[in-house]
């Protein structure tokens, strides 16, 4: 299928010295590729096994290998992204946070594609947000990239009187790349989120 979009789709990441790979997504492939290479500059990329390989190599970023490896239309990132984690089994893919073995389920496939596409299964209302306002958290999350999660977008979103806290700050990509450190003490709906609520559905 023709995409006349040449920036969403799927795309690896190879360790070099080891050969390990990791597979992803993104509607914006050449911004997910500065963000992966700050995060892990950083020390602060959310692949433990990735940052830890990057850590240990002597030559930054030109250990690692970055390329695409197919386009497609938003709609289709999950379903194509689940068929090259089954074919390529990248290494990379294989843990989640404390190293346990990912497990490519339907569910998972599931969860992928609503993730991708901005659908939830429960609509709660319209999600206030600096850059826009969306109707989920999951499009919110996907209008920056996904440098504020999902459930952060939720979490920030319903509760936007949360202070924010330093180390609220140091763990927030969204918030480094957007703010300085003077933002510490304010609340979340002192940037301009929050909820317009509506009747929620089961």
């Amino acid at each position: 299928m023709t995409n006349e979009n040449d920036n969403c789709g799927i795309y690896v990441i190879e360790h070099r010295d080891t050969g390990r790979t990791y597979v992803g997504a993104s509607s914006n492939i050449k911004k997910r590729h500065y963000h992966h290479l700050r995060e892990l500059y950083k020390g602060t990329h959310h692949n433990e096994e990735l940052q830890e390989a990057y850590n240990q190599s002597a030559t930054g970023n030109s250990c690692l290998e970055f390329r695409t490896i197919e386009l497609c239309d938003i709609d289709e990132l999950g379903e194509r992204e689940t068929a090259h984690i089954v074919g390529l089994n990248p290494v990379f893919n294989q843990y989640e946070g404390g190293g346990g073995y990912f497990v490519v389920s339907d569910s998972w496939r599931e969860k992928q594609r609503k993730r991708l596409i901005g659908k939830q299964i429960r609509k709660v209302g319209t999600f206030k947000t600096p850059f826009g306002d969306f109707p989920s958290s999951c499009a919110a999350s996907r209008a920056v990239d996904n440098l504020l999660s999902q459930p952060a977008v939720w979490n920030v979103c319903t509760n936007p009187e949360i202070e924010i806290t330093r180390q609220a700050y140091c763990k927030s990509r969204y918030l480094q790349a957007n703010f300085d450190e003077s933002v510490i003490g304010k609340r979340w709906s002192d940037l301009g989120f929050g909820l317009i609520k509506t009747v929620e559905q089961n």
